[in-house]
């Protein structure tokens, strides 16, 4: 799975919004991991950088965001009911934030230069 392109839109005051490109038209069976683990990332790398400044507890920070991310949810669950096997949200959860903490270095970096320009495309990633 290629991520071609990111977005982000701020829609005043604390709503933001934001869109992944990917390259695929259809996710491939050995692809859907992934793709769900994606999907899960955005939720959980902002209660990541919202427990980080606030200095709340994450499980707080992911149920106020969490609540916020129907889109990505709704995502999840249409990709997952067609794939049997596919990895549960709780397994993609997991599995996302343990990318974001071992690359939290390289997500902040790229989050000042996409809140910068609102758009990366695939090379400036």
């Amino acid at each position: 799975m290629q991520v071609t392109a990111l977005h982000v839109w701020h829609h005043g005051g604390n709503v933001t919004s934001g869109r992944v490109d990917i390259a695929e038209a259809e996710i491939d069976d050995d692809q859907v991991d992934g793709y769900l683990t994606a999907v899960a990332a955005g939720g959980e790398a902002e209660a990541l950088w919202l427990s980080e400044q606030s200095g709340q507890r994450l499980g707080r920070s992911r149920r106020q965001v969490y609540a916020s991310c129907g889109s990505d949810r709704l995502n999840y669950r249409q990709v997952h009911r067609h794939t049997p096997g596919s990895l549960t949200e709780t397994a993609a959860r997991t599995r996302a934030h343990t990318l974001l903490i071992r690359h939290w270095d390289r997500v902040e970096r790229l989050a000042v230069r996409l809140a910068d320009s609102r758009h990366l495309t695939r090379t400036a990633l």
